[in-house]
């Protein structure tokens, strides 16, 4: 899972994801594909792409606030507390103030 935040986070390509986390391309897409799956499944009457006339409204609400273009939406960031991983990364992932490991979801 962790692999899936990693790549889903900073957006790397397989080949660099696969050499910093020291994991099979073919493996790390196995993984990305079940979370993905699994948070579109479990949050499906959560989150959700606006539809019709709310699409346009929310692109121009974005244009008019921050001068980004075709913007359709945004998530809001929430700590989801985790085991503490064991990767070489397992520092990315401690939060001084709630102490304890973390992703922002």
């Amino acid at each position: 899972m962790v692999c899936s935040i990693y790549k889903l986070a900073h957006g790397v390509n397989f080949p660099i994801c696969s050499k910093l986390l020291a994991m099979g391309k073919s493996t790390i897409y196995l993984v990305l594909h079940e979370v993905v799956y699994t948070i579109n499944k479990i949050f499906k009457n959560l989150i959700s792409w606006p539809k019709g006339d709310d699409m346009q409204t929310i692109m121009t609400d974005f244009y008019d606030w921050c001068g980004l273009p075709s913007v359709q939406g945004a998530i809001n960031g929430r700590h989801v507390f985790i085991a503490k991983p064991s990767t070489p990364f397992v520092k990315d992932y401690y939060h001084h103030k709630t102490s304890g490991h973390n992703i922002v979801a």
